[in-house]
């Protein structure tokens, strides 16, 4: 579902006012902004229905009057972002988290999460966004390096930040992170071991990491070139597993075991980044019993080298060679069963028509078959499951 951020950071394509709504679907929701405490009263469908905010509707922040004036489309825009009015309606939104659990069902819950309880990410996302598009503010050192070339911005796989693509280098600008020096660590650990790109610089400030490294040539694995003929694509991909697992990691500087990961979630879970709609669908109500459950149910590690998040388009190729793995900011010691399983679904969802389009003759048991493996698929389900937590 394509998001429709409104100025305040409420998803409205995830709203169940926003038209168009069925009659029944306005009446369910009437009673639902009841039950919750939204209203005092069950509203009428007319009522209850939303086409979108506009400056004259009825609104104790005045948000969309204040955006309007200023000519921006969101708070995220606003150089005064987070101020103390968007602040408050931020805290205001999370007091009823309580008694929509209460009131809803699991999916309803899921869908009012997505709508308004995620309105602080969205307007992170697009504060940070356009912090980092501003190549005025790139650090001095990173200026120095990358001067006047020309680049293009690509946003595949950013969550927030941005990414300068120029002919020889890349610049990733986002938000700092613990990620960030581990990224590097890892980099420039695997120099001359893996082929992936090599760090250039590193700096950090205001905040933000901007980390300008050597750029992979090829295309993505996920390129039609490579859809279009299954038997190579699959044997390339099983070399790049082969390759990661046969890598010594007997000084391997960063350890991505499920201890880490696990601690990793919780925190996330704690802090209401996990989305709940996505886990809904494999039958959890919340993210916490999701994460409890795979504390309680952690398989044993069969620790070899992980990429962290092999999926196709961190996998590059070129003259039908595998020339080197982007995106290493999870990378590290880890089950191998945490790339397998994250590879077998990228490579399934970017052939099932999730994407957009339908490629044939790929399955999953082609993989296997390559690797010479029989899969444990608890075991991949269960990596699949703590990903959902990192969504």
């Amino acid at each position: 579902m394509q998001r429709i951020i409104a100025a305040c950071g409420n998803d409205c394509a995830a709203c169940p006012r926003y038209l168009p709504r069925t009659d029944a679907e306005l009446e369910r929701t009437a009673q639902m902004w009841y039950d919750i405490g939204y209203r005092d009263r069950v509203c009428s469908k007319e009522e209850i229905s939303c086409a979108g905010c506009k400056p004259t509707n009825s609104c104790r922040y005045k948000i969309i009057s204040c955006t309007t004036q200023k000519g921006i489309a969101t708070c995220g825009e606003c150089d005064l972002y987070p101020c103390d009015n968007i602040r408050s309606c931020l805290e205001v939104t999370k007091s009823f988290i309580p008694a929509c659990r209460k009131a809803c069902t699991a999916e309803e819950y899921a869908m009012l999460e997505r709508a308004f309880f995620e309105k602080k990410q969205n307007l992170d996302r697009i504060s940070i966004k356009r912090r980092t598009s501003d190549t005025t503010r790139f650090p001095e050192r990173i200026k120095s390096l990358v001067g006047e070339k020309k680049y293009t911005v690509n946003d595949i796989g950013m969550s927030g930040g941005s990414v300068y693509i120029y002919d020889d280098m890349v610049l990733k600008a986002g938000v700092q992170s613990a990620q960030d020096e581990r990224c590097v660590r890892i980099m420039q650990w695997l120099d001359g071991k893996l082929p992936v790109p090599r760090v250039i610089c590193c700096e950090s400030s205001d905040g933000f990491t901007y980390l300008l490294m050597s750029r992979i040539k090829g295309r993505m694995s996920c390129d039609e070139h490579y859809m279009n003929q299954p038997e190579l694509l699959v044997r390339l991909l099983a070399e790049c597993v082969d390759m990661l697992w046969r890598t010594d990691i007997s000084d391997c500087p960063v350890t991505r075991d499920l201890s880490a990961e696990l601690a990793d979630a919780r925190a996330r879970v704690e802090n209401g980044l996990a989305d709940t709609q996505s886990i809904a669908q494999y039958g959890f109500s919340s993210p916490l019993e999701l994460l409890e459950y795979l504390e309680k149910n952690r398989p044993s590690d069969d620790p070899v080298f992980s990429h962290g998040d092999l999926c196709l388009p961190n996998i590059f190729f070129d003259d039908d060679h595998i020339s080197g793995f982007i995106d290493l900011g999870d990378a590290g010691i880890a089950d191998r069963y945490r790339d397998l399983a994250l590879l077998a679904r990228s490579l399934r969802h970017n052939s099932d028509g999730t994407y957009g389009k339908v490629f044939e003759g790929i399955t999953e048991e082609m993989l296997f078959s390559e690797l010479g493996i029989s899969p444990d698929r608890e075991k991949m389900r269960y990596y699949l499951l703590l990903d959902e937590l990192y969504q």
